[in-house]
């Protein structure tokens, strides 16, 4: 089974982000595409150089809270705009990754499992699982 080994490898699946980044960018959403920016830069700090730093797992959090609110407002008013079946996939697809992530996330945390899990590998496994969920989502949200 592959599993992420060091929470240091976790600075390549942020890379993720800038995807999202170059994506928001080319629809025109620039404050979405900063969001993104900004979390792939916290990404590699926090995963990379600072890991063990309470300081900087806070500053990892506000571009997430950015990307989730704008993102939020995206989708809202995306959906209000079109009818409800166009492009229902991608509407379907951006709450099943957001309702994902929270499940491995926040479940994880009162499980002591997934991300939280006492397994090394398995908890980095899942967190990256969370980057690519997330980064996922978050271009359906774009493109809808």
């Amino acid at each position: 089974m592959f599993f992420i080994q060091t929470r240091s490898d976790l600075v390549y699946t942020g890379l993720f982000f800038t995807t999202n980044f170059i994506t928001a960018r080319l629809y025109g959403y620039i404050t979405y595409s900063v969001w993104f920016y900004v979390l792939t830069a916290t990404t590699i700090l926090f995963h990379g150089l600072f890991p063990a730093s309470l300081m900087m797992n806070a500053v990892d959090k506000i571009p997430i809270v950015g990307i989730v609110t704008t993102g939020g407002y995206l989708f809202v008013q995306k959906t209000r705009e079109m009818e409800f079946y166009d492009k229902i996939q991608y509407k379907i697809g951006a709450v099943a990754s957001f309702l994902l992530v929270l499940y491995l996330f926040y479940g994880g945390y009162l499980q002591t499992a997934y991300c939280f899990d006492p397994d090394e590998q398995i908890a980095n496994t899942y967190h990256f699982l969370i980057h690519l969920v997330s980064s996922i989502g978050h271009h359906m949200i774009i493109v809808m």
